[in-house]
């Protein structure tokens, strides 16, 4: 870095690829969100935890007290710093001698209704429109149910789009307005299903065409069953011939590949969707209407827990933890409903039907398992076939009676998870609450608003960024974007060195296309160095430049200066036309 007599700082560039913006689309609309709408930065110091306690019968447990708690985290107790008990919505008056070490949750007066802030996450990229409805229409009927002191705000995501529905709000007309409007979008569940179709197709081809090289025709160029093709079938093979050998393997490879896709869009759409929400008051809950999220994408696909040749790594369970994960971290417990189930109101037993279960039911068992797992990790429950018509009066009856505990970690801000076992220290009582949370690090913090402005707009308490566009450079399949940013020197704090001052600064450059691909936004270091203090109105300009496969994309560049946390901000829509 050179320090220029008029007064500009200027820095290296870096050059940044985003993801292929050649994936499939699943369908999308525009996003009708206004600017500034959403929660402050993030800052979580207390955990809470929101904890139901039941008997050997189910029946909730009420009276406990802290000392009848024991709380490890990563196996080693730790003592509570909070404690509330919530009776039917209203916090209850401590009975006994108020402890000195543990005290009340703040804010929450004795005899006075505790809200609830109930976040509903609509899913239409797995989800077909009669399904969907039927369950919102469940969720109309019950709004009225709603205390005064509860709120409610409702997002929907298409695959490209993440829509807000509506603001938190307690208004039932206000919100049975944004459930009809919810209830005219488009589902997509009808590319999943074309995909196993698709594969169906593929499968009985190869029995087919085996059955005849075995039992009727003629071999094919000397090599029997294995040269022959879809085209000797009538059917259009994928990329051109396929032998039998390889349709199979092929296309299930394919099959596995968009519903791992379609699997992380909504796993990046829920959790942004959660830390846009971050601080609403009250207890927080997320209501998640999945029309089917399997976690291994490999078993739904194909029936087989072998892997696929040529597949690689599996994905799905890690990209569906990133929900519960940032749900631990914020404070949610998660409800999911099953929104394609059965409505004769059984459930299905995972471990005792599944192997004796035939392909559909297998799928239908896959997706109740991952249901499960986002409710226990959170302490929330699985609302699943015939419980998910009337599950938000069921969500409301779990959430009124409960036990609010507060405690404060040793924070190091690593980023580091951590397991959390909270138990009643009295026989034949259960409990359920969630069962982790991360040690947050700022520099992760930064990336979690610059991920929910890619959607959904402004990083709150940013300030404003220049940065210029420039003329774009096509060379073959890619085009190259170069990015000028302008960097006052006044938002940043310069501390002396040898040889002058310097700065260190982390830059994050987001890109989203038409078709909800994003690139994986890594932390770029920027070091501002110069012989002498910048004087007022000094700025530095850095100069990168973006890959894309299109151009018409959102950008978003975020400049962090972790000395002063404060956070420069530019978003733009770059359309060539």
């Amino acid at each position: 870095m050179k320090f220029l007599s008029r007064g500009l700082w200027t820095a290296f560039s870096l050059l940044l690829l985003a993801l292929p913006a050649s994936a499939q689309r699943d369908g999308g609309a525009p996003a009708d969100v206004p600017a500034g709408a959403f929660a402050e930065v993030i800052d979580v110091r207390v955990v809470n935890l929101e904890a139901v306690v039941v008997d050997r019968q189910g029946n909730r447990v009420s009276g406990l007290k802290p000392e009848d708690f024991t709380l490890k985290v990563d196996g080693r107790e730790v003592p509570f710093q909070y404690f509330s008990e919530i009776v039917a919505g209203r916090a209850r008056e401590p009975s006994g001698e108020p402890s000195e070490a543990v005290q009340g949750v703040p804010g929450l007066d004795p005899g006075k209704p505790v809200g609830t802030s109930y976040l509903v996450f609509i899913d239409n990229v797995f989800a077909f429109p009669q399904e969907r409805n039927r369950v919102i229409d469940g969720l109309l009927e019950d709004l009225p149910l709603m205390g005064q002191e509860d709120r409610m705000a409702i997002v929907a995501f298409d695959g490209g789009n993440l829509r807000q529905l509506q603001v938190w709000s307690n208004d039932i007309d206000k919100l049975s307005r944004a459930f009809r409007e919810a209830k005219r979008l488009k589902g997509f569940g009808f590319r999943n299903r074309a995909d196993l179709n698709d594969l169906q197709l593929a499968e009985t081809f190869a029995a087919e065409a085996l059955d005849f090289a075995l039992n009727d025709g003629p071999t094919v160029g000397g090599g029997g069953a294995a040269n022959l093709s879809s085209a000797d079938f009538g059917l259009p093979g994928r990329g051109g011939p396929r032998g039998v050998q390889d349709v199979v393997t092929s296309d299930a490879r394919w099959a596995i590949q968009r519903l791992e896709r379609r699997i992380e869009r909504v796993s990046y759409a829920a959790r942004t969707t959660l830390r846009a929400y971050a601080r609403p008051p009250g207890r927080k809950v997320m209501l998640l209407l999945s029309g089917g999220w399997p976690q291994n994408a490999v078993q739904y696909v194909t029936q087989s827990e072998q892997p696929v040749i040529g597949y690689g790594e599996l994905k799905g369970p890690e990209m569906l933890d990133t929900i519960h994960e940032t749900a631990n971290l914020l404070g949610y417990t998660l409800y999911p409903i099953d929104v394609a189930g059965r409505n004769n109101g059984s459930d299905i037993d995972a471990d005792e039907d599944f192997r004796n279960a035939n392909l559909p039911l297998q799928r239908e068992i896959e997706t109740h398992f991952t249901l499960r797992e986002l409710a226990g990790e959170t302490g929330g429950r699985a609302l699943i076939d015939g419980a998910r018509l009337a599950s938000f009066q069921t969500v409301m009856e779990d959430t009124r009676s409960y036990y609010w505990l507060g405690f404060v970690p040793d924070w190091q801000g690593d980023d580091r998870e951590h397991k959390v076992k909270l138990t009643v220290n009295q026989p034949g009582f259960r409990v359920r609450s969630r069962e982790g949370f991360q040690d947050l690090s700022k520099a992760q913090e930064v990336t979690f608003m610059v991920e929910s402005a890619v959607l959904f707009g402004d990083v709150p308490g940013s300030e404003r960024l220049q940065v210029e566009l420039g003329t774009p450079d096509r060379n073959r399949r890619r085009v190259e974007l170069p990015i000028s940013i302008t960097i006052p020197m006044d938002d940043i704090v310069m501390l002396p060195v040898k040889n002058g001052y310097r700065a260190e600064l982390e830059l994050r450059v987001a890109v989203l296309d038409q078709r909800g691909n994003r690139n994986d936004m890594p932390v770029i270091p920027v070091v501002l160095q110069g012989p002498a203090e910048p004087q007022p109105g000094q700025v530095a300009r850095y100069d990168t430049a973006i890959k894309l496969r299109e151009l018409d994309q959102t950008v978003v560049v975020a400049l962090h200066d972790p000395l002063s946390g404060t956070i420069l901000f530019h978003k733009e829509t770059y359309d060539e036309r």
